[in-house]
């Protein structure tokens, strides 16, 4: 019994989680329409921000956060990137629905 309660907890942590020492983007991966959210990139600095479709606008940014808005009331999805030179950071972003 015991190596099972052993094998729970060790599932438990094989979860995929964020390398904190290479840069990735925080912040929410589910909204819903018409959220408002801000994202910031970690481990790197000096690029710009892009979205890969018209479901969600960005309303400001800076080399270091960007405020996105989703500008549908559908559910759907969108990438949002950070790029600098010849490094692209992505984030996947699930619209949900209400």
């Amino acid at each position: 019994e015991e190596a099972i309660e052993e094998e729970k907890e060790q599932a438990e942590t094989d979860l995929p989680s964020v390398n904190p020492t290479l840069p990735h983007i925080t912040g929410d991966t589910e909204v819903y329409p018409y959220d408002i959210k801000v994202y910031t990139i970690n481990g790197i600095t000096g690029g710009s921000w892009s979205l890969d479709n018209k479901k969600a606008k960005i309303v400001s940014q800076t080399e270091e956060s960007v405020t996105v808005e989703v500008i549908t009331g559908r559910s759907g999805e969108f990438e949002l990137k950070y790029i600098k030179e010849n490094d692209e950071i992505a984030l996947n972003i699930t619209i949900k629905s209400l």
